[in-house]
């Protein structure tokens, strides 16, 4: 499902994302590209993770529309677009069974009334407390990927000296945090039911602030179109899927152990 993080500073809003169009019929890189779509007239963006064609036929509306009439009305036109998804999925005659393509957006702008401001709209009902086809607040911070460890983002913290409330721990981190975002416990293919690695082809990161967005690139990975991603290939490791199953299983169970 690719991964995404944005989070809210007092200058700007920082998302890094990766540039994979994850192909999960066959479990292969379909596409590497800039996912961050950006307005060109306002300070607004959208990415997101799920189904590709959908995510960027929604993303470039959003954009354009941004172009044309602003922030504000472009997060009115996304919450819109929420409920004719949902309407339509509810609707009989020849929408009957038919959901809509699985997909979780990020959606970033400078609105000319409130300020930075970071939403959520899914079709996917995975989150608690986030109804599926409702456009959210998310507050300070939007993750969408596998997480790393605690003990990683520690290391991370200690090694780098910067911690996420920095104003520069996105560029300085922000290459390594999807580094071992990439070499987490690979996430279940939304299709097929199988585990697979899906952060891919680069990092990049877009600065939203109340004049523009502005995207860069912080790594470039020598994953390619229509080969699996193999997220050890640069040390020459190999990690079967299995152990990795494994390894996210003996996790889960842990967790639950510490839970009761």
């Amino acid at each position: 499902m690719s991964a995404f993080l944005g989070m809210k500073y007092p200058d700007a809003i920082r998302v890094l994302t990766d540039g994979t169009a994850y192909d999960y019929e066959t479990g292969t890189v379909g596409e590497i590209k800039n996912k961050a779509v950006c307005s060109s007239e306002a300070p607004f963006m959208v990415t997101g993770r799920g189904k590709s064609g959908a995510v960027d036929m929604v993303a470039r509306d959003l954009a354009r529309f941004a172009d044309e009439h602003g922030v504000d009305m472009a997060l009115l036109r996304a919450g819109a677009i929420g409920r004719k998804l949902k309407n339509d999925s509810g609707r009989g005659g020849r929408y009957a069974g038919r959901k809509p393509a699985p997909f979780d957006l990020l959606i970033v702008g400078w609105s000319q009334t409130e300020g930075p401001k970071l939403y959520s709209l899914s079709t996917l009902d995975v989150s608690p407390g986030f109804p599926p086809y409702e456009l959210h607040d998310v507050g300070d911070i939007a993750l969408g990927g596998p997480q790393p460890t605690d003990d990683q983002l520690f290391a991370l913290y200690r090694r780098s000296g910067f911690v996420p409330g920095n104003p520069e721990f996105m560029a300085k981190c922000g290459a390594d945090l999807f580094e071992l975002m990439r070499r987490a416990p690979p996430e279940l293919n939304i299709y097929g039911g199988k585990l697979e690695y899906t952060i891919g082809g680069h990092c990049q990161l877009t600065t939203i602030t109340e004049t523009g967005a502005v995207t860069e690139t912080l790594r470039v990975w020598p994953d390619e179109v229509g080969k699996p991603i193999n997220p050890f290939a640069e040390a020459g490791e190999v990690v079967p899927l299995l152990n990795a199953r494994r390894a996210q299983q003996r996790a889960e169970k842990i967790e639950k152990r510490d839970r009761a």
